[in-house]
């Protein structure tokens, strides 16, 4: 988990209207500071590990109200560990105890640079200031329930007439070793636990320079894994995961649809071992506790679960996110098998998926979310700023038509390229025009199927798609699927030349998008579509969670990839900005 620093500021200069003395006629009252927290400053403290107090003045130019106010209802229980401030260009740090072991920690700082004289608060006799600046350092002590905090006084000695020169403060304090105050402990609001080694990071301004840089020149794919289903679910807030079921607007995850199988295919559950797919904690337990809906309702004595402990501001309203990572290629396996014959898996992903052409789902449409909306948007967008060729691809593992519906509504024409599963043997791609009309790709060599980036924008669906599929063509979902698909045929050969090119990483980017790597199946197709090649200039984009997934990492990491936790919808959120800025 990530350090939190909070950090308030409060005016204590509105008051002052004129040149005049405000020598304690200052005002500062606890609703300034409890508005600046979102009305509820005893909670907002509660959030961080530790949190900075800033005001303009110190404390003894307030009046005696806005005083009390300031020590017994905002600096104080331990809320801040210190009280930085200025105004009266002169450097002191001081420490009050007040009880229970914690000090009231105020450190006053002198401007860097400003007028040379100044008249005393009496206004008659004029004084030097004294210059320079005060650099601190906060650190949390690792697993510990404690922080120390130290300081760098600096000041400008001798008189205005000698060369500007910052020395250590040891006049208006007691520095050690000369240079430094003494480390100063302070109690955390919660305990701190640093992230694990090789944990993911966020994009910088860096990243984002060469992602657009990529966009702009054509030269990015982009390749969306079952997560980028989990957003736009909670409307404005982009952190609130809500339950999918079987007549939803938004598609399920592949967790989700793997654990909708097991409940209405019985997938047996015993000696499996299963790990929440929110916060992925490695910690294994015997049973879960006994208020767990999973244990309930699937798991027996002989089971075992990842214990699936949730930050306590985590907003899931869901009981099917908390469990289960049943990978749905074993529960699709199973439940094909259990169908005998009768194609109950084909009939239940026809209701699944809105296409088992009863009047219900004639008319369907999938509601899109901000990840798909933006590469839907993305070919006019560029070509508003002048960048039109050439047009992007964008691979994905979903079989919804989440996508595709993006696309239509953005009013944006585009080819469809997707896998068919055939029981006849038969199985290849096929190529879905903008007008409609299908047609297999039976040589992947022939330009003039129309599949040009020069064109439109491409969508590659490698695992097919659902508004394609009956008793004799389907998805690529089961176990024996994938291991004909993955194993037996040879994707490359069956891929356009056009889309070959273009996600040939010498001349190109990917960008991964919600697409994780612990699922075999999806470790087999990057290495059948970049055979024993690292992915460098590729980038992972990771939603936030609150353990990594280590072994996703890792997988990660071989491939040359370190992966980025960010909201995608914050992510793809940053790159309209970058767009609109161009």
């Amino acid at each position: 988990m990530a350090s939190k620093l909070g950090v308030v500021g409060l005016n204590t200069s509105f008051l002052q209207l004129d040149n005049g003395n405000y020598n304690k006629r200052l005002g500062l009252s606890s609703r300034q500071f409890h508005a600046a927290c979102l009305r509820e400053g005893d909670k907002w403290v509660e959030k961080h590990h530790a949190n900075l107090l800033m005001t303009h003045h110190p404390s003894i130019w307030l009046d005696s109200s806005s005083k009390d106010h300031l020590e017994n209802l905002i600096h104080t229980s331990n809320y801040f560990v210190v009280h930085l401030c200025g105004h009266e260009h002169e450097t002191r740090y001081t420490g009050v105890e007040q009880g229970s072991g914690w000090i009231r920690r105020t450190m006053q700082a002198p401007s860097l640079f400003g007028l040379e004289t100044c008249f005393t608060d009496q206004g008659n006799q004029e004084v030097q200031r004294s210059h320079g600046y005060v650099a601190s350092k906060i650190e949390f002590n690792n697993g510990e329930k404690e922080g120390n905090m130290i300081h760098w006084p600096r000041y400008r000695p001798g008189s205005p007439n000698r060369a500007f020169r910052l020395e250590a403060d040891n006049v208006n304090n007691d520095l050690s070793g000369g240079i430094y105050t003494s480390p100063a402990t302070f109690k955390l609001r919660k305990p701190f636990a640093p992230p694990p080694k090789n944990s993911s990071s966020c994009p910088d301004e860096s990243h984002y320079d060469d992602v657009v840089k990529a966009i702009k020149e054509g030269a990015l794919v982009a390749i969306l894994g079952s997560e980028v289903n989990l957003y736009g679910r909670g409307g404005q807030d982009d952190d609130e995961v809500i339950d999918w079921e079987l007549h939803s607007k938004f598609p399920p995850t592949s967790r989700e649809l793997a654990l909708h199988l097991i409940q209405k295919f019985g997938l047996p559950h015993k000696s499996k071992k299963f790990r929440c797919p929110l916060c992925s904690v490695n910690d294994e337990h015997e049973l879960p506790p006994k208020e767990c809906w999973f244990r309930d309702e699937f798991l027996d004595e002989n089971a075992y679960i990842y214990c699936p402990r949730m930050e306590s501001d985590t907003k899931v309203k869901s009981k099917h996110m908390i469990v289960g990572r049943s990978p749905l290629h074993s529960s699709s396996q199973y439940a094909n098998l259990t169908s005998d014959g009768s194609n109950k898996l084909l009939e239940e992903l026809e209701k699944i998926f809105h296409v088992d052409k009863s009047n219900e789902s004639k008319d369907f449409e999938y509601q899109t979310n901000p990840v798909l909306d933006f590469f839907a948007h993305l070919p006019k967008s560029l070509k508003a700023k002048g960048f039109t060729l050439p047009y992007p691809l964008i691979i994905t593992t979903n079989y919804d038509t989440a996508l595709e519906v993006a696309f239509k509504r953005a009013n944006q024409e585009y080819d469809l390229v997707f896998y068919m599963n055939s029981v006849k043997g038969k199985d290849q791609f096929l190529h879905r025009k903008p007008n409609g009309e299908i047609a297999p790709i039976t040589d992947p060599n022939d330009l003039s199927l129309g599949i040009s980036f020069e064109e439109r924008p491409v969508i590659l669906k490698l695992y097919g798609t659902t508004d394609h599929m009956n008793e004799n063509e389907g998805l690529v979902i089961t176990e024996d699927n994938f291991i004909e698909y993955l194993v037996e045929r040879n994707i490359d050969r069956l891929l356009h030349v056009s889309l070959k090119d273009k996600i040939n990483i010498e001349r190109n980017h990917l960008l991964f998008l919600g697409f994780g790597l612990s699922d075999w199946n999806h470790r087999i197709i990057l290495h059948r579509l970049w055979p024993n090649q690292q992915l460098k200039n590729c980038w992972s984009i990771q939603r936030v969670v609150s353990t990594p997934d280590q072994l996703d990492q890792k997988f990660w990491n071989s491939l040359g990839i370190e992966p980025l936790q960010i909201s995608l919808k914050t992510y793809v959120d940053e790159l309209t900005k970058q767009i609109d800025s161009l």
